[in-house]
């Protein structure tokens, strides 16, 4: 993955600050594939549908075309039994980490050097469910100690009267980071 990611710098001209944040959200990505394996083998889950909950397959793909999201489906669904068997092993966790990452608008966006006010942001899940992200837009400042903590706890106090004003019906919030 490094080859990639020092590809994109060099395609974007990234600064080591946006370098740093893809390292982090491939090490995310890669994270939340290995709770998403762990479960499918604890629970003998579809691991496809664990990626959709828990890492959040479906706000990686929503740009991509129905045909395409059919063939991932399929391509995942494909490592069912390998996840029971244990056969699901370091090279296809690569090519997954691989497909989320470079599916992800957060990517994209640092890419492209979009610029994220804050910290949180949130998707909805159906009419019932909140999933908050935390991205970390103030590389390298810690985002959590000193004045930076009281402007998280700013962004989240706004974000929650966003969700209560705009999002009727929610009845839970979670996160998977």
């Amino acid at each position: 993955m490094a080859n990639s990611i020092s590809g994109l710098k060099k395609k974007y001209s990234l600064e080591e600050t946006s370098v740093r944040r893809l390292n982090s959200e491939y090490e995310v990505m890669s994270l939340r594939i290995d709770y998403c394996l762990q479960k499918a083998e604890e629970e003998k889950k579809s691991f496809y549908d664990l990626l959709v909950f828990y890492g959040e397959l479906e706000r990686f793909t929503k740009q991509l075309s129905e045909d395409s999201r059919m063939f991932l489906r399929k391509d995942i669904e494909v490592y069912g039994p390998k996840v029971v068997s244990g056969s699901f092993n370091k090279n296809d966790k690569t090519k997954l980490a691989q497909i989320l990452f470079f599916n992800s608008d957060y990517v994209k966006d640092i890419c492209e050097g979009v610029v994220k006010e804050g910290c949180f942001g949130y998707d909805t899940w159906g009419n019932e469910s909140v999933c908050l992200h935390f991205d970390n837009v103030v590389v390298p400042v810690n985002p959590l100690k000193d004045n930076e903590l009281e402007a998280r706890r700013e962004e989240l106090r706004e974000m929650a009267g966003e969700i209560k004003d705009n999002h009727y019906g929610i009845k839970y919030i979670f996160s998977v980071s």
